[in-house]
């Protein structure tokens, strides 16, 4: 049989296939001899040459949340370099973890992710080493590391549960994570033309375009050729590094699309997504288009998201957020539901954290995107099952499935799932796994999952405990489930999340809706929270509050640049047009004395930016961008949004909403 001379080559490497490789027996790195540990660099450095690899990097995710490199040529590459890195740890944010004359840090090879050969444009190869970052005093500087941490925590406790529930063939848990990348494509050289789009992401002004989506024709609809030729290049070139492309698909919104990779461990789910949103911006350049992670590019639109798709399966295979057949499999199932409503409801100010970014201010409760109120959604079928047990009632096992008969015997029948989708919830059941929805578009998943399972671990352990001194893990069971409704189950919503009534309910029910980014952010260095983080050894207290300030520093550095970038295009770009568009077409001093007004806004806006950044207090300028230069700047875009409607399309100094969302047709 002849060999398939189209197949992609494989540019990854698991460390099982490294040692196999190397021809060393299986074992943890901290347990290779010397001789071994130089056998395993060998062939590392062997095959990365094999594949045109000319330097290596150890690849890691700083607190800045995109991925860091430094390239070292690989002639010198050895077992020491492999396991432990040195960058100048003081140029990545650290929170005040350390003084900026303390430079020394250090990274550490990841085993659990593969390493891969990343091609750059004209062939250039570089070996990637998946690593975690750490500080000379210990610190974690990334969110890679407390990621690992709650993995293994939501392993133990998840097997501590079903040991207690009477399972002894299953060894190990792993949490299964699909992350789903929202985006949108604009030409290139549109992008050139408009500084705000270029600096920060997103449009600062810009008229909503006369059609919108609101004929909801792109969503699914057929793919631009041009659009698929870049979706297709960008597929392959992450193929090799071993990120599998589920589905892709044309998105609501004009110009937005949508990538979903295959569901992988939680911790390489993270690595894969930071390669895609990498690759997806580099393709895009070569087919002409800017690629734009940002939430809320333009206003009037559907904003981007990213659904994180969470889950956990054993090591033999069970899926344990599958409802059961049987009465073993029912408790199992409905007793890992309680420790997500448990977490969530618990520690909903550390899930609205966790989705809490300046971009995402924009998108959040804006039938887009959930609100800021957290709930879960379980659906009537799972509810009533919870309800029926914690009352101590019979439960069915029926395992004839339901079926829809469409009428037609040329169509199928379908299968229908126990529950519906209920796409404004927060965090939904869907089929076997939650859907956290508010993840935003442009940042890593790794503190996103990191949360859910320590929260959810913290419930497995409680559970595990119980029914470990119970005398009855029956009765144990129904208690389980009737405190957990009780106690948390306030948290269970079923209905409409962006309807008004939702949020009357949602305060008669004590639940937070925590619309303040800043607050959000805050909700991280409550007590509970580190005494969380703390009790499971995830996070230190210091580990955490340095996170709180490089969150509140990256908001105040987005919104100050915003805010410069808005000054800078008004001074230059539009009120010259306005006055030009004035003297040409005689148009009454009311203009004038208009772009008067709007002048000095604009100088209030600098002396207001200049005044803010005197504060000493991060918690208390951040507090002041968000409620007094976010409202300024809405100020004058509406005064340039107006404009853009009477002033000539000749003198009007950036490409429309029009001419940047519907290029494509």
């Amino acid at each position: 049989m002849t060999k398939n001379k189209n197949k992609i080559p494989k540019n990854f490497l698991t460390f099982e296939a490294i040692l196999k490789k190397a021809k060393v027996e299986k074992k943890e790195i901290k347990d290779l001899t010397k001789i071994e540990g130089k056998r395993v660099a060998n062939a590392i450095k062997k095959w990365a040459k094999t594949k045109g690899g000319v330097h290596y990097t150890h690849w890691f995710q700083s607190l800045s949340g995109r991925p860091s490199e430094k390239h070292d040529t690989i002639e010198y590459f050895s077992f020491d370099n492999l396991t432990q890195g040195e960058p100048d740890a003081s140029s990545f944010p650290n929170g005040g973890l350390r003084d900026t004359f303390e430079a020394r840090g250090y990274t550490s090879w990841d085993t659990t992710s593969p390493i891969f050969i990343k091609t750059y444009s004209g062939g250039y190869k570089v070996l990637c080493i998946p690593t975690i970052l750490y500080s000379y005093n210990g610190h974690s500087l990334d969110n890679k590391l407390p990621l690992l941490r709650s993995q293994e925590l939501i392993n133990i406790q998840s097997i501590r549960l079903l040991q207690a529930l009477g399972n002894v063939t299953s060894k190990s848990v792993v949490t299964c994570v699909g992350a789903e990348q929202e985006f949108f494509l604009i030409p290139l050289d549109i992008l050139n033309k408009r500084p705000d789009i270029k600096l920060t992401g997103r449009s600062l002004f810009g008229q909503p375009s006369p059609r919108g989506q609101e004929g909801q024709d792109h969503y699914f609809g057929t793919m631009h050729g041009d659009v698929l030729k870049f979706m297709v290049e960008a597929e392959n070139e992450l193929k090799p590094m071993g990120v599998k492309i589920e589905t892709k698909h044309n998105e609501v919104a004009p110009s937005q699309f949508e990538f979903a990779v295959r569901f992988s461990t939680g911790s390489i789910a993270t690595d894969q997504n930071q390669l895609l949103m990498e690759t997806l911006e580099r393709v895009a350049e070569r087919h002409g288009f800017a690629c734009l992670l940002h939430e809320k590019p333009f206003a009037g639109l559907n904003g981007s998201g990213k659904h994180n798709n969470w889950s956990l399966q054993t090591d033999d295979g069970i899926q344990l957020f599958l409802p059961g057949k049987d009465k073993e499999s029912m408790d199992r199932f409905l007793l890992f539901v309680c420790a997500v409503i448990r977490g969530a409801h618990k520690y909903a100010g550390l899930l609205r954290m966790s989705a809490a970014n300046a971009g995402n201010a924009h998108r959040l409760g804006g039938h887009e995107a959930p609100p800021a109120i957290i709930s879960v959604y379980l659906g009537r079928v799972i509810s009533d099952l919870l309800q029926k047990v914690a009352d101590s009632k019979e439960i069915s096992f029926s395992k004839k499935k339901s079926m829809l008969d469409l009428g037609n015997a040329a169509v199928a029948q379908i299968d229908k799932h126990s529950t519906d989708r209920n796409r404004t919830s927060p965090l939904a059941f869907t089929s076997n796994k939650f859907e956290f929805r508010m993840v935003p578009s442009s940042i890593s998943i790794a503190m996103v999952n990191t949360i859910l399972n320590t929260i959810v671990a913290e419930g497995l352990d409680e559970f595990a405990t119980r029914l470990i001194e119970a005398e009855s893990v029956d009765s144990e069971i129904s208690s389980i489930i009737k405190d957990t409704l009780e106690d948390h189950g306030s948290i269970v919503f079923n209905g409409d999340n962006y309807s008004k009534e939702w949020l009357v309910e949602s305060k008669k029910r004590g639940l937070p809706n925590i619309t303040s980014t800043v607050d959000a952010i805050c909700e991280f260095q409550k007590d509970s929270s580190i005494n969380l983080f703390e009790k499971y050894k995830i996070l230190s207290r210091d580990e955490i509050e340095a996170r709180v300030n490089i969150n509140l520093e990256q908001y105040i550095n987005q919104i100050n640049v915003e805010a410069r970038v808005a000054i800078n295009m008004l001074r230059t770009q539009y009120i010259p047009a306005v006055y030009k568009s004035d003297r040409f077409y005689n148009h009454t001093t009311n203009l004038l004395n208009t772009c008067q007004d709007i002048d000095s806004k604009v100088t209030e806006l600098s002396e207001k930016l200049d005044s803010l950044n005197k504060k000493e207090s991060i918690k208390e300028k951040a507090d002041l961008y968000e409620k007094s230069i976010t409202e300024k700047l809405l100020a004058v875009r509406y005064w340039v949004d107006e404009k853009e409607a009477t002033v000539p399309k000749d003198l009007w100094p950036v490409p429309p909403y029009t001419e940047i969302l519907f290029h494509l047709r």
